[in-house]
C-alpha cells in the first residue's frame, strides 16, 4: 500500500511550542524498511509510530520490543539507541499509523515520558486519539493548515494519552499493593473483612511491616481502618428497626455485643442504641 500522507503547515507558531509536522499510514512488508537514530542525517524530531496490523521491531535502551496491533513507540528520531524496522525473516505486512512532530516543549515530554515509562505504548484502536489521527490523513500527499493552538493540542493530547495508558498499567510499588489490599479488604462482606494479620499472611509481609506502611501512606493504622468500615457499616444497618444490636454484632462478625458496643462507641462516641434512637448521621472519630 503506498503511504497516505498530510503534512501541516502551522503558520506562525509560538516559539517552543508542540507542532505536528506529518501524521502517514503505510504499509511495508520487506527487511528494506529499517531506521536506525546513529543514521539518521534529517532534522531532528519526535516520532509516535503505532501498528494497526502485523507486527514491527522497536529497540531502545531498554532492549528490543516487538510491536503487534494496539502498540506503538516514542522516540526523538535522532536517538542513537533506538531503531525500528520490518522483522527480518517474517513475510506478513506491517500496517502501521506514524506522527512526527518537534517542538522545545514537546522534546521535554517525551524525554520526560520516556524515563519514566520507556518507549513502548499501547492504545486502543479505537481510542480518541487514535481514531483522530487515522481521521486527519487523506489519500495521497497533501499538505494541511494547522494553526499554532490545535497543532500543540493534537500534540500533547498524543502525549498525555500515553502518559494515561503507561500509569493505568504500570505495576504497582509494594508499598501502593499493601495498601491497596487493606482497601479491598475493607469492602468485603462485613462479616468477612479480614484482620490486619490474615492480610499480612496473605501478602506475606509481617504484621508490623503492614501496620507502617498503610500508616504512613493514610495516616491510620489497617486496623482502624478496617474497623471504621465496620461501623460505617454499621451506622447504616442501625436504620433497620427489626435488626437488633445483638445480630448485627454478629453479622459483622464480633463475637459478643459487648465487643461490638465498645468498637461502635470508639468510633462513634456512643452506642448502637444510643445512636440508633437518635437518628444521627454516621460519623466516624
Amino acid at each position: 500500500m503506498n503511504p497516505h500522507n498530510v503534512h501541516f503547515e502551522t503558520p506562525n507558531p509560538p516559539p517552543d511550542f508542540p507542532r505536528p509536522l506529518a501524521v502517514c499510514e503505510e504499509t511495508r512488508a520487506t527487511p528494506a524498511y529499517r531506521y536506525e537514530g546513529r543514521t539518521r542525517s534529517d532534522k531532528s524530531h519526535i516520532i509516535f509510530q503505532y501498528t494497526l496490523e502485523g507486527a514491527g521491531i522497536f529497540e531502545d535502551s531498554r532492549g528490543r520490543h516487538s510491536l503487534p496491533p494496539d502498540t506503538g513507540f516514542l522516540c526523538e528520531s535522532r536517538n542513537p539507541e533506538t531503531a525500528y524496522y520490518y522483522p527480518p525473516g517474517t513475510s506478513a505486512p506491517w500496517t502501521f499509523l506514524w506522527l512526527a512532530f518537534t517542538g522545545t516543549a514537546a522534546q521535554l515530554m517525551t524525554r520526560n515520558l520516556v524515563a519514566r515509562h520507556g518507549g513502548v505504548y499501547r492504545l486502543p484502536a479505537d481510542g480518541g486519539i487514535i481514531r483522530r489521527l487515522r481521521a486527519l490523513r487523506t489519500g495521497g500527499v497533501s499538505v494541511q493548515t494547522i494553526g499554532p493552538a490545535a497543532g500543540a493540542a493534537l500534540v500533547v493530547e498524543l502525549l498525555c494519552a500515553l502518559a494515561e495508558t503507561a500509569e493505568a498499567q504500570a505495576p504497582y510499588t509494594q508499598a501502593e499493593r499493601l495498601v491497596r489490599a487493606v482497601r479491598e479488604g475493607a469492602e468485603q462482606p462485613p462479616d468477612r473483612i479480614p484482620s490486619v494479620a490474615e492480610l499480612a499472611a496473605g501478602l506475606k509481609v509481617s504484621r508490623e511491616h503492614l501496620t507502617r506502611t498503610f500508616r504512613r501512606a493514610t495516616g491510620f493504622a489497617p486496623h482502624h481502618y478496617l474497623q471504621r468500615r465496620q461501623m460505617l457499616r454499621a451506622c447504616e444497618e442501625l436504620a433497620d428497626p427489626t435488626l437488633t444490636v445483638k445480630e448485627l454484632a454478629f453479622r459483622l462478625g464480633f463475637d459478643t455485643v459487648g465487643n461490638f458496643s465498645r468498637a461502635f462507641r470508639r468510633h462513634t462516641g456512643m452506642t448502637p442504641s444510643r445512636f440508633r434512637h437518635s437518628g444521627s448521621r454516621p460519623f466516624l472519630m
